[in-house]
């Protein structure tokens, strides 16, 4: 009897070691080895990859944009003059009969210039003022506080030089070199005048940032509002 059990004991102990085992979920054959190649066996295939397509190159030249045929100059009279069809200037550009020009003709030149892109080339109906006599009426300021300047800056909007107004941009202001000094007492004011100069326009540039554009040599003042 007790070896009955012994055998019942050693089913039940071999079972559950059998059912507690892990069992293999590969069930696939294993590879045939590779057989030696024989004379009678036919030439293995080979693939050549597939060449890339070339890009063609086409011995063409490039089209350039029609030329723009805008008259930029056109003369009206024999003091009058009108610039890209829009901006009259009256005057010869001299220093007895510098041109009359407009803020709206300076400001114009923000069309083509863009420090931020590396664009520092004036239109060419405002590189035609370089270096000729103009005229403008302006507000002007100094930032330095001096009973006598000699330096101005001229400005389209009311600014008087620090906190008060309007402060401007390169394409609404002029740096103006005097001829001569001239007297400015007072603080945070507003003046307006009448400038005489000879202009000349070059962009300067920093950092993708425009700093001046505009400025007047050998500047007088013909008349100052009262």
């Amino acid at each position: 009897m007790k070896f009955v059990w012994i055998v019942i004991v050693a089913l039940l102990f071999g079972g559950a070691v059998l059912f507690l085992l892990p069992t293999s979920t590969n069930n696939a054959a294993p590879l045939a080895p590779l057989l030696p190649r024989t004379s009678h066996d036919p030439p293995p295939i080979t693939i050549a990859p597939t060449p890339l397509p070339q890009p063609t190159i086409i011995d063409a030249p490039i089209a350039t944009p029609p030329a723009v045929t805008q008259e930029i100059i056109h003369r009206i009279d024999a003091r009058t003059i009108e610039l890209a069809g829009k901006y009259r200037v009256v005057g010869n550009g001299t220093e007895a009969d510098p041109y009359i020009v407009s803020w709206e003709l300076l400001l114009s030149a923000s069309t083509t210039i863009n420090a931020a892109t590396g664009a520092l080339e004036a239109p060419k109906w405002v590189m035609l003022l370089d270096g000729q006599w103009i005229e403008i009426s302006a507000y002007y300021s100094t930032v330095v506080r001096k009973e006598s300047v000699d330096e101005l800056l001229l400005t389209l909007n009311r600014w008087d030089g620090c906190c008060i107004g309007l402060p401007p941009t390169p394409f609404d202001s002029i740096e103006a070199k005097l001829a001569s000094p001239i007297r400015l007492t007072g603080l945070h004011l507003t003046r307006f005048g009448t400038f005489r100069g000879q202009l000349h326009i070059s962009p300067l540039s920093a950092a993708g940032f425009l700093l001046g554009l505009y400025r007047i040599e050998h500047a007088t003042m013909t008349q100052a509002a009262r």
